[in-house]
């Protein structure tokens, strides 16, 4: 069966996607993955054949308009970016659904829901997030908190339904111009198809959050697809040669985040590492941390395998991003979560209310004496770190890819 997966987002959500498509195309599935220009390498090296997504989020991120993003979008500028940005990547989902017999996107790539359409082919959506499956437990990720306890985490759904409405025009425009169809209805529900709701898969473990009670079957958390590591890597000599030089060092990086000024959180990161007298790793990755002159007791590098890394660290700090969360996770590591969009606050409360780490520290309102409080708290507070062990050890034993393989050889078959 011909396949097409689509995936939007940072290196954290591509790898996960990619973990999956590896697996379905070793049970004899046809899959073209569709992300973004930069994971195009790390992708066709997994020899799965690739699709280009140009939405150039890297150069976006790291843009003027990219960085304010991080802090907050107006409206206006948001309605530029539709037609400067989605419109064109929206395309690109349109040729690599070319040929496909099931289409699996990422839910922030809802408007793959016309494409599937379109084709007159089965969808099923999927996220490293619970974002788009209703529920009385928690509201909404990254909507604010209306009040009203349960009723109100009902509510903030149909409210982001109703938010749709606001780019119904141009979805219909596009879907008019590329597609050659229109849309149905100002209404339109992207939970559901034909009467039916569409299937979901989410990528974490119950072992983290049991699955909401009013969640309906058609939705399944199968614990996190992991990608292994490259057998051939090895890591930089220096590196390696610093970590074994002393005592644990602590992991601090904020992965593909880029905030308004990366040189001042360099500053409060250096400061803070130095407050608690700990050795250090801080990686650059994208431009959140910028590399500068610092004692021996710090080491900076661009980019690392988590898999090599994170099981010589005594403890992980960085955004919270879904992909980052779920690996000092699998290696048992306290985790202090400094957030900041959507996602990344609802993985820092949830890290800190399963007690597998200290509170969540905002990007907005970090500090040096909060940084290095949380730090010391994570590598001294002998409840936490056996809590996450525990946890480590029933997520190496979880088959994640293995139920959303099932998953999906389920749905597309009784399509």
């Amino acid at each position: 069966m011909k396949v097409t997966i689509l995936s939007l987002g940072t290196r954290g959500d591509v790898q996960a996607f990619l973990a999956l498509s590896t697996a379905l195309q070793a049970v004899g599935y046809d899959v073209t993955f569709g992300a973004d220009t930069e994971f195009e390498a790390m992708i066709v090296n997994r020899n799965i054949r690739y699709a280009p997504l140009r939405l150039n989020i890297k150069d976006y991120l790291n843009s003027d308009e990219g960085r304010a993003a991080m802090a907050g979008m107006k409206g206006e500028e948001q309605a530029d970016t539709f037609d400067t940005m989605v419109r064109p990547m929206l395309d690109n989902c349109w040729e690599a659904a070319q040929g496909a017999q099931g289409i699996i996107y990422d839910t922030m790539l809802f408007p793959a829901y016309h494409i599937a359409d379109k084709l007159g082919i089965p969808s099923i959506m999927a996220s490293v997030m619970p974002n788009m499956s209703p529920t009385r437990e928690f509201s909404l990720i990254g909507a604010p908190n209306i009040g009203f306890g349960k009723l109100g985490n009902r509510l903030s759904y149909l409210l982001y339904r109703l938010s749709w409405f606001q780019g119904y025009s141009k979805m219909q425009r596009w879907c008019r111009d590329s597609l050659n169809m229109a849309l149905p209805s100002r209404f339109i529900h992207y939970g559901y198809r034909n009467g039916k709701p569409v299937p979901t898969l989410y990528c974490y473990s119950q072992l983290l959050m049991p699955s909401p009670k009013d969640w309906h079957d058609a939705v399944l958390a199968s614990g996190y697809w992991f990608l292994e590591g490259e057998k051939d890597w090895q890591p930089p000599v220096a590196l390696e040669k610093f970590v074994t030089a002393g005592p644990a060092p602590i992991s601090i990086g904020f992965g593909s985040m880029v905030g308004m000024d990366p040189d001042r959180l360099t500053d409060i990161v250096l400061s803070a590492v130095e407050k608690t007298g700990e050795r250090a790793v801080l990686g650059t990755s994208w431009g959140g941390l910028v590399e500068k002159k610092a004692s021996d007791s710090v080491f900076f590098l661009t980019n690392v395998q988590h898999d090599w890394l994170f099981p010589r660290m005594k403890a992980v700090i960085h955004h919270g991003g879904a992909g980052t969360t779920a690996a000092g996770l699998k290696f048992g590591k306290p985790t202090v979560i400094c957030p900041f969009v959507t996602d990344q606050f609802f993985w820092g409360d949830l890290i800190y209310q399963r007690g597998f780490g200290p509170k969540p520290i905002p990007q907005k309102k970090l500090t040096v004496d909060k940084l290095a409080l949380a730090i010391d708290t994570a590598i001294t507070d002998t409840t936490m770190q056996r809590r996450v062990v525990e946890l480590s050890k029933g997520l190496r034993c979880e088959d994640g890819i293995g139920k959303a393989v099932a998953f999906i050889n389920k749905h597309f078959s009784n399509t």
